[in-house]
C-alpha cells in the first residue's frame, strides 16, 4: 500500500531527488545559522544516506524478486528518513530565516 501511496519507482525516485535538494537547502540555510545550521545539515545529509541505503536495497529486492519481504521495511526506513530531513530543514528555516519559510513549507 505505502509503495502505491507514494507513487511506485517514480515517486520514490521523486522522493531520491527531493531528498538531494534538502540537503542543499540546508547548506545554503546554513550561513544564516552557523552552529544550528551546521548540525542540521548534518542530520539531513545522515538522513539522505539513510534514505539512498534503502533505496538500493529496494531496488535489488524487486530484482532478486525477494521485495516482497525485504522491500516494505526498507520502504519505511526511507519513508522515515524523508519525513525527518522535512522535518529538520522546516525547523532551520523556521529559526533561521523565517520569511522563507512559508513558501519552503508549501513546497515541501
Amino acid at each position: 500500500e505505502m509503495w502505491e501511496r507514494i507513487g511506485k519507482l517514480e515517486g520514490f525516485e521523486a522522493l531520491t531527488a527531493n531528498s538531494a535538494a534538502m540537503l542543499d537547502l540546508a547548506i545554503y540555510a546554513a550561513q544564516w545559522n552557523q552552529v544550528e545550521g551546521r548540525v542540521v545539515g548534518e542530520m539531513i545529509r545522515r538522513d539522505g544516506i539513510r534514505l539512498r541505503k534503502a533505496g538500493v536495497i529496494i531496488e535489488l529486492a524487486l530484482i532478486s524478486q525477494i521485495g516482497v519481504k525485504i522491500a516494505p521495511f526498507q520502504l519505511q526506513e526511507a519513508i522515515a528518513a524523508y519525513q525527518l530531513m522535512r522535518g529538520r530543514l522546516l525547523g532551520l528555516y523556521e529559526s533561521a530565516h523565517v520569511g522563507l519559510y512559508p513558501r519552503l513549507a508549501e513546497a515541501l
